[in-house]
């Protein structure tokens, strides 16, 4: 007849360790780090109602984008735009390589003192009539800047500005 084996264990201890002030600070440094790399990213990696909603937005602090374009008179509103009052746009081009830089920079940055614009807000007006989000740019309107940028006979000429830049491809574009 087959015999079965029988195994005997010897009775489980449970021990309690310590775990003392040195493990709670562990916890609490990775759990840091994790939370800042978390809610640092630049306006263009930022998911509409994601990293600017919500909760990390108390733990975030947020600044002004890069200044750029001739002068440094105009501002980062994506890493490859930059525009400003009485400069129109700049996209893609040598004016606007200045923005690329905003991407290694750990805290967001943002624009909320320009007028937001757009069907559903989510622009902001970055040049007498011309509304971008962190990837494109249209003509809006309701951002043209009467009284602070010169008159509205001079605005169209911002147009003809950006109507020659050679790198905008109809997807930039929401006409």
């Amino acid at each position: 007849p087959a015999s079965a084996t029988h195994l005997t264990l010897p009775p489980l201890t449970l021990t309690r360790h310590p775990t003392g002030m040195q493990g709670g600070v562990g916890v609490v440094m990775v759990v840091g780090v994790l939370v800042g790399a978390a809610t640092a990213c630049f306006i263009t990696n930022c998911p509409p109602g994601g990293k600017r909603s919500g909760h990390t937005t108390q733990l975030a602090h947020f600044r002004t984008c890069t200044s750029c374009g001739p002068g440094l008179r105009g501002r980062c509103m994506g890493p490859e735009i930059c525009c400003g009052p009485g400069l129109g746009c700049f996209l893609g081009t040598r004016e606007a390589r200045m923005c690329r830089s905003e991407n290694l920079v750990p805290l967001t940055c943002t624009n909320t003192d320009l007028n937001t614009c757009g069907r559903m807000r989510e622009g902001r007006c970055a040049a007498s009539g011309i509304c971008c989000t962190e990837m494109r740019c249209e003509f809006d309107s309701s951002c043209l800047m009467e009284g602070r940028e010169g008159s509205v006979e001079e605005q169209p000429i911002e147009r003809q500005r950006l109507a020659i830049l050679p790198s905008l491809s109809d997807i930039q574009w929401n006409l």
